[in-house]
This record gives C-alpha cells, sequence and structure tokens, in this order.
C-alpha cells in the first residue's frame, strides 16, 4: 500500500508540534485537573508532510558472516540490492541489476541465453553465485530472470571462502528469496512490451493461523528474442510455508523453473570480423543467427527442496539447520561457428555440432550455533559450523562429424532443410561426483567503536576418483567508527577453487593439481546517512595463483604456473539530497593483468573481458503533493570502457554506454511502471574470445500494470 499524507511537514513544525506537546505533559503531570481543562479548549493539531522516498539501501546485512550485522561494521565491500530497486529500474534479469547498480561488474551474455550467471565478473574475475546461503551450481542459469520470488540481491566483493567454502575469486552474488509475510499481501502483474514480449506474474502471501504462513509467486514469459529464430519461453513457480512457535522457526520451500527454445541455441554468438573488426567491408546485424534451426534447441529444468529450522535456546544462544537438494537437467543442440570470416565470400566455417544431455544434482547441508556474550568489555558473536555439500554431474554428449556440416553466409544465411539428427554419434558419457565437508568458526568482537572480524574455515574435498583436498582458509578484518554514520575499515581475506575439473587434469607427471587460491587485501571507508549520503569506497589487491596454464616442456599438458591480479579502486553510493529525491552511482577503476605465466610474452598483458573504467548511475523523483502526487521518474546510464577479447591482447573490444529510462504511477494500490532499456539503441558487442561475440540487447521498451491487495 502506498502511504499517501495529505501534506509534508517542514522539520521546525514537527520540532515544535513536540515540544507544545512535551510541555502540555509536563503540565499535565503537575496539574492533572488544570491540563484536562486547557486538552478540553485546545484545537486539533494536524502534522503534515510527504513522506521520504524509499532510499535503495539496508542498514544490516548476513552476506559477509553468519548473521545480521550492521553493514557499516563490516570490513568487506558489500552492496544490498533489495527489491524496490528491481522494481523502480523494472530490470528483467539478475546479470542487469548488477551492471546497472554495482561497480565492476560486468556480463559477456544476454538475459535470455543460458549459462548466463557462469560469466558474471567483479573486480575483474569470475563470481559465484548462491541462493539463500547456500551453493547453487546452474540453478539460476535455467532463468536469469526469475526475480518475482527474489526479495533482494546481496553483492560480497572479493574472496568468499570464509564463510561460503569454494568460490570465485571476483566475489558472490548471494539470491535470497521471498518468505511469507505476517500479514496478508498480495500482487500481480502483467508486462507488454516490444518484441512480443507478455509477462505475467503473481505473488500471493498469507498468515494460516497458529504460527503458520505460506507464500506462492509465479511468473510465466512467452516473448521474441532480439536473435532470428529465437524465442524466450519461460516460466517459474515457487511455494513456502513457515512456521513460527515461541523461540522455534521452520521453513519448506519448493521452486521450479523452466525454460525452453526450440530453434536456437544462441549462447555462441557471431564472429569477431564484421561486429567489433572489419565494419567498413562486412556489418553483420546483430539479430543474425548462424546456427541450425532445424537442429538447434536448448530446454532447461529445475527444481529446489530447501527446508530451515531455527530455535533460539536463549536470547543470547540459537541454532539453525539448513538443507536443500536441487536437481538441474539440460537438453541442448548446437552447431557453433568457429574461425575467420572468408572475405571474398563471406563464409565461416561451422564446428562442434553436438546434441548435449545433462543431468546434475546438489545436496546442502549446514548447522550453525551462534553465541552472543561479552568477556569483560569485549562482546563476541561467535558462531561454530559444519556444512556438506555434493555434486553429482552427469553428461552424455553426441557429436556430430565436422564435414556434415558447411560453412554458411554471415551476410544472407542458408539453412539446412533437413536436421542433422540422422549424423549424431554414439553417446559419450562423462560422470563426476564431488563431497565437500566443511567446519568454520567466526568470531565478531566488538569493543566500543572498533569491530573486528576473525573467521578459520577447513575444508576437505573429495572427488570420485579418491583423491582429496585438504585447505584451511582465514579472514581478518577490522572496521573503527569515527562517528556513528562514518567508519574506516580494512581487512584481508583468503579463497580457494576446488573443482572436478581441476582434480581431473594431470600434470605431465600424471600427479594431480592443487587449487587455484585467492587473496585479497582492502582499505575503505563506509557511511550510513552521513548527510543523505550511504556507501562504500575503497582500494585493493585481489591475487588469483596457480592458476592452470601450458606446460612449457609439453603443450600438451597443463602446469600451475600462471597468476593475476587486480588492482583497483571502487566506490558505491547512495545519496538521499531531498526526501522525494535519490541518486545512486558507482565508479571502478580495475587494473588487470596477467601477473605471472610460462610464456614471458604474457606477463603485463590485460586480463580479458575486464574494462579499466566503469561508471553507473541512477536517479529517482517521486512527486509527493499535487496533481502528479504518485509519480515517479526515474533514469539511469551504465559505461563500460575498451576491454580485450583474450590473453592475446589483440582484439579490444570498443566502449559503450547504455542508457534506460523508467516511471510509475501509484494509485490506490494500482501502479504502472513503463520503462526503455538501452534508450538510444547502443549497438554494441562483447567478445568472448578472439573469434567471438555475443551481442547486446537491443532497446526494449515496455509497460507493467500491477494491482496489490
Amino acid at each position: 500500500m502506498t502511504l499517501r499524507p495529505r501534506r509534508k511537514p517542514s522539520c521546525a513544525l514537527t520540532f515544535m508540534a513536540g515540544l507544545a506537546v512535551s510541555g502540555w505533559a509536563e503540565a499535565a503531570a503537575e496539574d492533572p485537573a488544570p491540563a484536562a481543562e486547557q486538552a478540553a479548549q485546545l484545537p486539533g493539531v494536524v502534522v503534515e508532510g510527504v513522506a521520504p522516498t524509499r532510499p535503495y539501501t539496508r542498514a544490516d546485512s548476513d552476506v559477509a558472516g553468519f548473521g545480521e550485522q550492521p553493514i557499516i561494521e563490516i570490513p568487506r565491500s558489500i552492496q544490498v540490492l533489495g527489491r524496490d530497486l528491481i522494481d523502480d529500474q523494472s530490470v528483467l534479469s539478475v546479470s542487469d541489476l548488477l551492471e546497472n547498480n554495482v561497480a565492476g561488474s560486468t556480463n559477456s551474455l544476454a538475459r535470455s541465453t543460458p549459462f548466463s550467471s557462469a560469466t558474471l565478473q567483479l573486480r575483474g574475475q569470475n563470481t559465484a553465485v548462491f541462493r539463500d546461503g547456500l551453493r547453487d551450481i546452474d540453478f539460476g542459469d535455467i532463468d536469469n530472470s526469475a526475480l518475482v520470488n527474489v526479495d533482494r540481491v546481496e553483492v560480497l566483493k572479493g574472496p568468499g571462502g570464509l564463510v561460503y567454502g569454494s568460490g570465485a575469486p571476483g566475489g558472490t552474488v548471494n539470491i535470497v528469496t521471498k518468505r511469507p509475510a505476517k500479514a496478508f499481501e498480495a500482487r500481480i502483474a502483467a508486462t507488454l512490451g516490444n518484441r512480443d514480449t507478455r509477462i505475467a506474474s503473481a505473488d500471493v502471501s498469507a498468515p494460516l493461523g497458529h504460527g503458520f504462513g505460506i507464500r506462492l509467486t509465479g511468473e510465466i514469459e512467452r516473448s521474441d528474442n532480439f536473435v532470428d529464430f529465437a524465442e524466450i519461453d519461460r516460466q517459474n513457480f515457487s511455494g513456502a510455508l513457515a512456521w513460527e512457535q515461541g523461540a522455534f522457526s521452520a521453513l519448506l520451500r519448493y521452486e521450479n523453473l523452466s525454460s525452453r527454445d526450440d530453434n536456437t541455441m544462441s549462447r555462441f554468438g557471431l564472429p569477431t570480423f564484421g561486429t567489433i573488426t572489419g565494419r567498413d567491408l562486412l556489418r553483420i546485424d546483430r539479430s543474425t543467427y548462424l546456427g541450425e534451426p532445424a537442429f538447434d534447441n536448448q530446454h532447461a529444468f529445475g527444481n529446489i527442496v530447501y527446508g530451515e529450522a531455527a530455535y533460539a535456546i536463549t536470547p543470547d544462544l540459537s541454532v539453525k539447520l539448513q538443507g536443500r537438494r536441487t536437481a538441474v537437467n539440460f537438453e541442448q543442440s548446437e552447431v557453433r561457428t568457429f574461425g575467420v570470416v572468408d572475405p571474398a565470400t563471406f563464409d565461416v566455417a561451422r564446428t562442434r555440432a553436438r546434441r548435449l544431455d545433462l543431468n546434475e544434482a546438489q545436496y546442502n547441508g549446514r548447522a550453525l550455533v551462534n553465541w552472543t556474550f561479552d568477556t569483560g568489555p569485549v562482546g563476541h558473536q561467535l558462531t561454530a559450523g559444519i556444512e556438506y555439500f555434493s555434486f553429482e554431474l552427469a553428461i552424455d554428449n553426441r557429436n556430430i562429424p565436422n564435414n556434415r556440416v558447411p560453412p554458411i553466409d554471415v551476410l544472407a544465411p542458408v539453412y539446412l532443410a533437413d536436421s542433422l539428427e540422422p549424423f549424431l554419434g554414439a553417446a559419450v558419457p562423462s560422470r563426476t561426483t564431488d563431497r565437500s565437508r566443511e567446519a568454520f568458526i567466526a568470531d565478531i568482537l566488538s569493543i566500543g567503536p572498533l569491530s573486528l572480524n576473525t573467521v578459520l574455515r577447513y575444508s576437505n574435498t573429495k572427488f570420485d576418483d579418491g583423491n582429496k583436498l585438504n585447505e584451511l582458509l582465514y579472514e581478518v578484518g577490522a572496521s573503527y567508527k569515527l562517528t556513528e554514520r562514518l567508519a574506516v575499515f580494512a581487512g584481508a581475506s583468503t579463497g580457494f577453487e576446488a573443482n572436478s575439473t581441476i582434480a581431473a587434469e594431470r600434470n605431465l607427471t600424471g600427479e594431480r593439481f592443487d587449487p587455484e587460491f585467492f587473496r585479497q587485501v582492502e582499505l575503505g571507508v563506509k557511511t550510513d546517512l552521513l548527510a543523505g549520503l550511504t556507501g562504500t569506497a575503497s582500494i585493493f589487491e585481489l591475487v588469483r595463483d596457480d592458476i592452470l596454464v601450458a606446460d612449457p616442456s609439453d603443450p600438451d599438458f597443463l602446469t600451475q604456473g600462471g597468476e593475476e591480479t587486480t588492482r583497483g579502486v571502487e566506490i558505491d553510493l547512495n545519496w538521499q539530497p531531498l526526501p522525494t529525491v535519490l541518486v545512486r552511482g558507482g565508479y571502478a577503476y580495475l587494473d588487470a593483468a596477467i601477473s605471472k605465466d610460462t610464456d614471458p610474452a604474457r606477463d603485463g598483458q590485460r586480463r580479458p573481458g575486464t574494462p579499466q573504467d566503469s561508471l553507473n548511475g541512477f536517479a529517482s523523483y517521486r512527486f509527493a503533493t499535487g496533481a502528479l502526487e504518485g509519480l515517479r521518474l526515474g533514469g539511469g546510464f551504465r559505461y563500460l570502457g575498451a576491454a580485450f577479447a583474450s590473453v592475446t591482447n589483440t582484439l579490444q573490444r570498443p566502449a559503450y554506454t547504455v542508457a534506460n529510462l523508467n516511471a510509475s504511477y501509484e494509485l490506490r494500490g494500482y501502479r504502472l511502471d513503463v520503462f526503455v532499456n538501452n534508450l538510444f539503441d547502443e549497438e554494441y558487442f562483447v567478445p568472448r574470445s578472439d573469434l567471438q561475440v555475443t551481442a547486446g540487447e537491443p532497446r526494449l521498451y515496455g509497460a507493467r500494470l500491477s494491482y496489490r491487495f
């Protein structure tokens, strides 16, 4: 429900009214009878004013630990992107939300492309995606647009190994889903736009009595894609049942996602010649599809069963259990383009035609004990826990001989009339199982304005060939509050990547490899509504070590001789200069380079896909009084500087800027949102390698009508 005050009160009026009321109360305490007589003679006083616009900020987060902690006291760079920001910006995917609002965030794939979360980057490195604090491998890739069940997205920059175990060096994106509300609430919405965009969603939450509550969400999209023959056909549903009785609470949730495209597998894009280079000789339209519509397809399905239970033994001592099973299936048929465009015929070779059937199952379990206590002047928030993770992957891969797939003209594609299915070879199976067992202990110490975070985590990962990895990680950090609204912080953190790929590879002498390691040091300053300003500014150094690179003794083998270093400055700010005005923005300077390689020529080369400079901004104004009350206007942009396509640093993507506009109007439970994404229809291409790019989303405009009751 929208807050609709009749008129905005001034601070002076509020203060004077408070003095009058307090003075009257004091007089009443001294002489009740005269005060009662005065009250009967006093006219009614109405204090009016403008309700402040939602600030797009959050005071607390648990993304950097195992419980809620004031963000200003966390010695890490984090951002929390809430539901109000998702709605006001009319974003259609997690990737768009991050790129529009998180400095240094990049992604080479569009929202309609499978495995798009696998290409998310923060601080010039890959990013791990988690869901409700537990590892999420591939589930989000089924539907990168599934936002109806998302309450907020929390971003932890840099290694998160202490909280999340094996992960990625760039950071952690934790998607927090909605829970049943205490009171009844419901919302239905329908979105229409160009490219025949059609989206319908519903979100209903209701108390059931006796401490029970339920929440049901659903979203369906049937839209055309900007790529020829491609479509967006997706749906997601979820149901959550919660129970709370005194000190005990429990939650059970089921989620189901699916997406399909019967004619394309649009992950692999277009040649670099004719898109980024050679545009004076050849211009490939970004809608061009160079696969085989009679053969290609992508069908993705997944479901989650999640449960948790928590019990407060005392106000200072509690336990929490979490468990989840995730099942994912991808069925894909694809014909890839590969090679250089022939300048005489405009043909490009096509290779690796195949059909892939992938099935995976993930099992997560976590047990936590939280204890808050004091030792003299030192306060402690102690957490101890154990965690279990199992990842089972089965792949059946069927290939088509390369000579069965002819080249294709990139300007006037001619597709095969018949499917390539008869030429599929026998299935080549691959099976992998990883299991991790971890134990950790964390302590947040508070001494006046000083907060100290210390974490230790032991991890044991076992692979299906019997090999094991045993690692001990640490994190230390400190935050000092100069005032209640201003703090400085410093920290050092570590992480590692233990996966089946690293375990399966062997070096020249047949020995298995150790995991990759990450380490980061960071210094910064945070504000919390200091003159209306909330945000973080930091400098950091992030090192990714033990990267697998070619063995100089034999290029058919690998060795752990690579290292990448990112040094940077990042600023993420929210500013509310007036109750009706919100401004947010971010800037990142990233010096991401190869600092060690077995090939000396690569030392000092820029890391691929990482722009040196990136900038984003967003502003929103809400009319709080008058005839336009309920109207909100907003707009934003993101700028990404030039970036190289690969470690060779021979091909560079030009810089580009994407601008967006949005507006909303609310009246008696109804809300109308209109949006234009990529306002100026900027044409840009994001390299995947020196030979391939994916096209950025063209202009998309639409309107969403919703009703909340």
